[in-house]
């Protein structure tokens, strides 16, 4: 799957893993509408109690007849393991919130904005990027803005205002979050494309505004070689860097002519509304499964 993404657009590519990453979402919603449908169509009158089909042969899941839920059993221990997993991460997603919004409030207060919206950092470590979720902020180092002609600033400044205008600091950030229910070896995977596509996308949109992809090629490069030439900087956590991911694949898209697909929503959709569909309408069936399943 991930090798086919590669014919897309990042546009598209970026679409795609958000639908991966939300996928185990949507078949958990599924399951809880199949899981309490039969139910509520008895509670609204559209058909009579399913219950009565299988009788005591094994538990309900249903309003009328719930089952006894047992602390010291199998469920219990599921419902522990489930409760503390969503606690950590509730508890690490929001120590990542409050540590982005102290880091960037301490760099905005180092920061002197300018007319062109853009926020000047006295600093001589080459380095420019997107911070902030709700209000994203432009900032730009005094070091990089003095080694850059006026063609590869603007470049540079155009790069970062898409960021900015797409909130692309908060959708990682999210993204991040929804991948967690992924193996590590999958979430690191995934998270790595993400972030490229992120960052091929706002190169794509310069490119149009522009019309010469070679200019945003050797700027790439040349903001590449001058952060090379001092220590990493992380100015801010959960951050869109110029010229930070993936360097080799954001030129080659750049210098490529070849046409990428689009995003197919419609299809995307199509399969989507299918599939709630028919789980609705074998809803009965499926809701005694999960019965007989946790029974047992």
């Amino acid at each position: 799957i991930l090798q086919r993404l590669e014919r897309y657009s990042p546009a598209a590519r970026r679409r795609f893993l958000w639908c991966m990453a939300g996928a185990p979402f949507f078949v958990g919603g599924v399951a809880i509408v199949v899981t309490l449908l039969p139910t509520m169509s008895h509670e609204l009158g559209w058909a009579l109690d399913h219950c009565h089909s299988h009788g005591n042969e094994h538990g309900h899941l249903c309003w009328y007849h719930p089952a006894t839920f047992h602390v010291f059993s199998g469920l219990g221990l599921m419902a522990l393991v489930s409760f503390l997993f969503s606690s950590l991460h509730a508890v690490s997603a929001v120590r990542k919130l409050w540590r982005h919004a102290q880091e960037t409030r301490t760099l905005m207060s180092f920061a002197t904005p300018d007319t062109d919206g853009v926020y000047r950092l006295e600093s001589d470590v080459p380095g420019a990027f997107t911070a902030g979720f709700l209000s994203p902020r432009k900032l730009i180092t005094q070091g990089l803005e003095q080694a850059l002609t006026p063609v590869e600033l603007n470049v540079v400044q155009l790069h970062e205002s898409v960021h900015a205008a797409r909130h692309d600091p908060l959708q990682v950030f999210l993204f991040k979050l929804f991948m967690q229910l992924f193996p590590r070896s999958v979430r690191m995977r995934l998270n790595g494309m993400f972030e490229v596509a992120v960052e091929q996308d706002a190169d794509t949109f310069v490119a149009g505004q522009m019309q010469d992809r070679l200019i945003i090629a050797t700027t790439l490069i040349k903001v590449s070689r001058l952060a090379a030439r001092v220590s990493p900087q992380q100015w801010v956590s959960t951050s869109c860097h110029f010229g930070a991911d993936a360097l080799e694949q954001r030129i080659c898209l750049l210098l490529d002519e070849k046409r990428y697909l689009p995003f197919p929503a419609r299809t995307i959709l199509a399969v989507l509304g299918l599939l709630t569909a028919v789980s609705v309408y074998y809803a009965e069936t499926l809701h005694h499964y999960i019965e007989y399943f946790i029974s047992h």
